[in-house]
């Protein structure tokens, strides 16, 4: 009996286009992915994209842990599509959220909820990917 969800074992895939880096609305099911190869996306990510970070003040924090994890995994797939994630890619897959870059250099956690850290400098709050955090306390303008 189809139930008018998505079978359990696809997601939607978002786009990059080539010629402009705007994400796509378009979407095609996939496989969903096992955990093993999620973290091993994600820190192939994380090594990828550790230098382009490294000169840019701040991190990306999102309004909530879902919008946070939403916009992690919007990461990973342009990353698996073969796509080079900059900062640029990286602001591009943000505003499709509504995550915005907190410029500062006093981000810590304050919370974990549903695999995502609340963030905050003492003025300005909001979710993160763990693994963003990381990208953000191993720049080395932060390692004082």
């Amino acid at each position: 009996m189809d139930s008018g969800r998505p079978d359990q074992n696809t997601h939607a895939k978002a786009i990059v286009d080539d010629a402009t880096g705007e994400m796509s609305d378009r979407a095609i099911g996939l496989n969903a992915p096992s955990p093993r190869t999620m973290r091993t996306a994600a820190l192939a990510l994380v090594m990828a994209t550790t230098r382009v970070h490294a000169a840019d003040p701040g991190m990306f924090l999102c309004q909530s842990p879902v919008i946070a994890n939403d916009f992690w995994n919007d990461l990973l797939t342009v990353q698996a599509s073969g796509v080079p994630v900059d900062r640029s890619i990286a602001a591009s897959v943000a505003a499709k959220h509504g995550c915005r870059v907190a410029a500062s250099d006093r981000l810590r956690p304050i919370n974990h909820v549903a695999g995502q850290f609340a963030m905050t400098d003492g003025s300005v709050q909001g979710w993160a990917a763990p693994e963003l955090y990381i990208l953000y306390v191993n720049r080395p303008e932060n390692s004082n």
